[in-house]
């Protein structure tokens, strides 16, 4: 999924279909994967933390302090208990996923 106000140039939508791929075989299924870019100007505190392709909303030693993108791959059971029509904010979930250690992620720099 991208958000609708995301500018993606040169987005490696490939790479991307390999990791969703991936993920659905994989024993210890991440719910999520995030592609997450250096911090922006307007928003230099980032959001997430990410170290050996996890992403955590808890430092730890070496992790780096980045900034969400709105681009990511979700497995419909980070969604399980949602009554389907009702609305839903994606941060909790992405959340409480990573409690679990179950959100991987990669940094992203648009060549």
């Amino acid at each position: 999924m991208i958000n609708g106000d995301v500018f993606s140039p040169n987005l490696p939508v490939d790479h991307l279909l390999e990791t969703a791929s991936k993920m659905r075989f994989d024993a210890n299924k991440p719910l999520a994967h995030l592609l997450m870019v250096p911090n922006p100007v307007q928003h230099p505190e980032g959001d997430f933390y990410l170290q050996d392709s996890r992403v955590s909303s808890i430092s730890s030693d070496g992790a780096e302090k980045l900034t969400f993108s709105g681009i990511g791959i979700y497995h419909k059971d980070l969604f399980q208990g949602i009554e389907f029509g009702t609305p839903a904010k994606l941060a909790p979930l992405l959340k409480a996923a990573m409690e679990q250690n179950k959100v991987s992620g990669e940094k992203y720099v648009a060549p």
